[in-house]
């Protein structure tokens, strides 16, 4: 059986205890018990082995042992900026994200938006991204910001990033632009609503270096595109 992981906020070498959702998952659906081995990561990178040292009727501890070193902090990092799609398909999107290693997802509004979350949608979406490091045995956790206005993202994007956006009649394919970067390059994709940027955005992110990029030979859905982006990306940058 896999050792199960838990969410911590520090994983320094002691005693941590784990209460609330995640101590009743793993008692009860889990059926830890002490001396069972675990790891602990506190989403930024860094994790540690520990063993489960104490149980009382809603919470345990456990002996933090040491730290590990996860190869996967040496990686390049990728954003995705994206209109939000509706219901549960942003749902479906914020997960498997999360689960090809995004670092940052943006919720990007945009003259044909639909959706605009507010605090408890994104609030959600976090956890979801924590559960989805844990089944992906990372060791960081995708951050979720705030919705940004397009402008205001555009005018904030670094330029030490390879800039790009998701345009159905673009020249070159996304993984045709990667193949010519160095494997150390950070990324910010931007993905837009249903119907696309209008031409106004495209010019807006082409004129802050932002690279127009094909994800596919279809025509794709906003959360599709998102992770059809986020796939090509956890491809190369392996």
């Amino acid at each position: 059986m896999a050792t199960r992981r838990f969410h911590v906020t520090d994983v320094t070498p002691g005693r941590i205890r784990i209460q609330g959702d995640q101590a009743a998952h793993g008692l009860k659906a889990l059926r830890l018990g002490i001396g069972d081995e675990v790891v602990v990561f506190d989403g930024s990178g860094a994790e540690a082995m520990g063993k489960i040292a104490e149980i009382d009727r809603e919470a345990f501890e456990i002996e933090v042992t040491c730290r590990t070193d996860p190869s996967e902090q040496q990686r390049p990092c990728l954003t995705i900026a994206t209109a939000i799609p509706k219901g549960e398909r942003a749902d479906w999107m914020i997960e498997k994200c999360a689960e090809l290693g995004v670092r940052r997802l943006i919720p990007l509004a945009c003259e044909r938006s639909q959706v605009h979350p507010g605090a408890a949608k994104l609030e959600r979406w976090r956890r979801k991204a924590v559960e989805a490091a844990k089944q992906s045995r990372q060791s960081t956790v995708m951050e979720i910001g705030q919705e940004c206005p397009i402008e205001e993202f555009a005018a904030q994007m670094s330029s030490s990033s390879l800039l790009l956006f998701g345009d159905g009649g673009a020249v070159q394919s996304m993984n045709e632009v990667l193949l010519n970067r160095a494997a150390e390059d950070d990324c910010i994709t931007c993905i837009g609503p249903e119907g696309g940027f209008d031409d106004d955005e495209r010019e807006l992110l082409r004129s802050q270096g932002s690279i127009p990029v094909r994800l596919g030979g279809t025509v794709l859905r906003v959360e599709t595109a998102a992770v059809a982006a986020a796939a090509i990306w956890a491809s190369w940058a392996r």
